[in-house]
């Protein structure tokens, strides 16, 4: 994963930033009159491991991809600075 490997600054194995993305909790949030269904990841172990993962999501975000069978856009997030789980972070 380029996108991972760029954000750490080094040319590494992305295994570790990723088996934390897949392990992560995460809020599913759909916004229908937006068009999209945002995806709250909230957070890795670390705060290196979301700066990490933080660039897989913007690449993530300029696919356009739509839930199948509903034509949602899927938005992927890290929350904000300070916001709790479940809060929007906007």
């Amino acid at each position: 994963m380029p996108a991972v490997a760029d954000a750490q600054g080094r040319k590494q194995r992305a295994r570790r930033p990723l088996a934390e993305l897949f392990q992560a909790d995460a809020d599913i949030i759909p916004e229908p009159e937006n068009g999209i269904l945002r995806v709250r990841i909230l957070g890795t172990a670390s705060d290196a491991g979301d700066a990490a993962i933080a660039g897989l999501l913007d690449e993530l975000n300029r696919t356009h991809t739509a839930f199948p069978g509903t034509g949602l856009r899927m938005i992927y997030e890290l929350p904000a600075d300070g916001a709790e789980p479940g809060e929007t972070g906007s």
